[in-house]
């Protein structure tokens, strides 16, 4: 029991710690290779995506919009999640960003850092037609030792 309220508290830190837009630094992220795929390319993962993390009691619901394309290969993107209660009665906060993704294939990368200097990012996984998986991770500090408060799945709205 006591692992668990550890494991919430550092989702509710990661989830602070991301919780404004003003902290992001949204540099384009390096793309893969060296080389972002070809501007004159759509990719599959353009448009809107919701679901929920598991994150607190009820879950929070979550949003991924991938927008156009620039000429770098980057894909403007805005990643929003609600407001939710953690397992001991606390407030998650709702929050928004603004950053640049990149399609890899049947994946699609994005990232960004927190005013501290911590990058995040989210991944989306291509599964099957209109579903994807979205897995988010850290070079910082996690001990959330299970994958299910990090990953979900989302569908295309």
């Amino acid at each position: 029991m006591k692992s668990k309220r550890i494991i919430i508290a550092m989702v509710l830190l990661l989830m602070y710690a991301t919780g404004h837009a003003a902290d992001v630094d949204n540099t384009k992220p390096a793309a893969a290779g060296g080389k972002a795929s070809p501007s004159d390319d759509t990719s599959y993962l353009q448009g809107v995506w919701v679901g929920k993390w598991s994150w607190g009691g009820q879950g929070v619901d979550v949003t991924i919009t991938v927008g156009k394309k620039n000429k770098d290969g980057l894909f403007g993107t805005t990643y929003t999640w609600g407001q939710g209660v953690n397992r001991t009665g606390g407030t998650i906060d709702s929050g928004s960003l603004k950053t640049w993704g990149k399609d890899q294939g049947d994946k699609f990368l994005i990232e960004w850092k927190n005013k501290k200097g911590v990058k995040f990012s989210i991944t989306l996984h291509k599964r099957q037609e209109d579903k994807v998986k979205a897995v988010f991770d850290s070079d910082g500090p996690l001990t959330i030792t299970d994958r299910s408060y990090l990953e979900t799945y989302l569908t295309r709205k």
